[in-house]
């Protein structure tokens, strides 16, 4: 006899089907998985394009601040030249300096230098070569200590429309729009536009992209009913994620490489144009089906009297703190360790990509960073993996990742530290890539364990809270550490693999995760799902009193409880 989830279909509004009807497909219990995936393809393109923009305006910072390359005359004594010239500026009649561009029969040589008044040194342990106060070859860390900077300021007070409004999916949409508008003013970089526009992409872009993902991540808790679904929705969205990623490296990469001519780094810009031009293309109609496919939630909260958006994300800050410290003490020291981890991952790019373009001079971040994409799938894959199998536990398996971090930054800096030692950077390049993979998936999975329930939305504001507020952190100390150095960049990679370490010590000794279970068990008949939309189970939009709860036709009085009842609610997603 047919089961009636059989008789009803698969995967149609009713209980059986957002339970375990559809096992290997969470997109077919809910429309909102399959936007959800949309949308964050989409918004890695706008982000990925970094890729090409940073070496392109660190290109032209060092012309800007007096740095120039040596020039060598292609085809006319290229036998008699090796590395060991780029060391020493002109060294014979084929090497011409003191130029900020070489003509067409020439080519520059890797290394960028300046004349300072002791003679000419490499850009970088120069003093008297700067761009607008800074040294040009610290750009890149600059712009991602500027938006770690901006993210942190701007998150409380997107969270409070998330939590205090019902403009979820308007500032979804509206942060996405933002974000394409950035890229595409990047269309328009040259050398007398790279600095306003570097500002832009600092400040708004950066902004716009953090903003959007605490929006986005707001529906992560709410995609399914069946925990056992989360790891196959975070492993799926980061293996669609590696491969728009590769798919940008084919074409905003190596679309330029195939038709543009000459060995200069005026390639690098023509290359970050095209590059931008693409993922406006593809990117934006990705996002715009994604997020169409979203639907909007009610407010978490009502502001009180004299409340506003603008200050209570502020104030919500201390009072989420508060209330993680006193009834989720074991959550909170997951967010303390993740605030630690996140900042060193989330700066891997930026800081190794100035690490391959200014210490490994002449290798190019592409052929760096093409295999270390390609193994972030083989990385997420093994996070499910574990997880399906249960070899580790969720926070076994964070711990795991960030032991393979700092184990594969670590031998970066030991053995890949200068020109002549470049290439031994590819052995490691691959577990820096499976390591991302894998703890993206495994740190959320981990979150989702210790949520309560009808606190989805703030928490996983939180999360995104944490994610950026000591981002600033390490490329600032990557810039600090380098000038102490005198310009040498090796050892200032180790703040890296130092924050992962921290973090991942915090979360061993201070987070129970079983205990934390125990925490949030009387909450999660509260949680509720995108998938209530259409059955009829999501409370209507026209008031203003309403919350992100499940209405139960069974105790009523439970979810009346739960919209007005302050001790059992977690504070507000504003403390983003």
């Amino acid at each position: 006899m047919a089961t009636e989830c059989q008789q009803k279909g698969c995967c149609g509004p009713c209980d059986c089907c957002v339970t375990r009807c559809c096992p290997t497909d969470p997109v077919r219990k809910n429309v909102e998985v399959a936007g959800f995936l949309y949308d964050r393809v989409g918004g890695t393109l706008q982000f990925i394009c970094m890729l090409s923009f940073l070496p392109a305006i660190a290109v032209l910072a060092k012309r800007d601040g007096g740095c120039y390359q040596a020039c060598l005359n292609l085809g006319n004594g290229d036998d008699n030249w090796n590395l060991d010239d780029t060391y020493s500026g002109a060294v014979d009649d084929d090497v011409f300096s003191n130029t900020s561009t070489c003509f067409e029969d020439q080519c520059e040589l890797p290394q960028w230098y300046c004349d300072d008044l002791g003679g000419t040194v490499l850009c970088k342990e120069s003093t008297s070569c700067n761009v607008y106060g800074a040294k040009p070859t610290n750009i890149i860390s600059l712009v991602a200590t500027i938006s770690g900077v901006t993210c942190a300021m701007l998150m409380p007070f997107i969270g409070a429309i998330v939590d205090y409004s019902t403009r979820r999916w308007e500032a979804t949409a509206g942060t996405m729009a933002l974000l394409v508008s950035t890229n595409l003013i990047q269309c328009f970089l040259s050398k007398g536009t790279w600095f306003p526009l570097t500002i832009i992409q600092g400040t708004l872009g950066g902004g716009a992209y953090m903003a959007h993902q605490v929006c986005l991540f707001a529906y992560i808790p709410e995609l399914s009913r069946d925990p056992a679904d989360v790891p196959n929705i975070m492993t799926s969205t980061k293996i669609y994620e590696t491969v728009a990623i590769l798919g940008f490296f084919v074409l905003g990469l190596g679309l330029p490489l195939a038709i543009l001519t000459g060995c200069g780094p005026d390639n690098e810009v023509t290359g970050a144009v095209i590059g931008q031009v693409l993922v406006v293309m593809i990117g934006a109609p990705l996002s715009t089906l994604g997020i169409s496919m979203m639907r909007k939630r009610p407010a978490l909260h009502k502001l009180a009297p004299g409340e506003n958006l603008a200050t209570i994300g502020i104030l919500q800050v201390g009072r989420t703190f508060r209330t993680l410290r006193s009834k989720y003490p074991n959550l909170l020291g997951f967010f303390a360790g993740y605030t630690l981890w996140e900042s060193a991952t989330g700066a891997v790019t930026t800081i190794t990509g100035q690490y391959v373009i200014e210490q490994l001079t002449g290798l190019s971040f592409t052929f760096v960073a093409v295999p270390m994409i390609l193994c972030i799938i083989p990385g997420a894959m093994m996070a499910l993996y574990i997880a399906k199998k249960q070899l580790l536990t969720s926070k076994q398996s964070v711990i795991a990742a960030t032991v393979l971090f700092t184990f594969s930054i670590l031998m970066v800096a030991c053995f890949a530290h200068s020109p002549e030692t470049a290439t031994a950077i590819f052995p490691f390049v691959p577990f820096v890539g499976m390591a991302n993979g894998w703890i993206y998936p495994a740190q959320r999975n981990l979150l989702f364990e210790l949520i309560p329930g009808g606190s989805e939305a703030e928490m996983m504001g939180f999360f995104q809270f944490c994610s950026m507020i000591l981002s600033w952190l390490p490329p600032l100390s990557f810039i600090v550490l380098g000038n102490a150095l005198g310009g040498d960049l090796r050892w200032a990679l180790m703040v890296v693999p130092i924050l992962h370490t921290l973090g991942a010590v915090i979360l061993f000794f201070a987070c129970d995760v079983e205990q934390g279970k125990k925490d949030i068990a009387n909450t999660l008949s509260l949680r509720h799902y995108g998938d209530e939309a259409e059955s009829g189970g999501m409370s209507k939009m026209d008031d203003v009193e309403l919350t992100n709860v499940m209405t139960s036709s069974k105790h009523p009085e439970e979810s009346a409880n739960a919209i007005t009842s302050t001790d059992d609610r977690t504070a507000s997603v504003s403390s983003f």
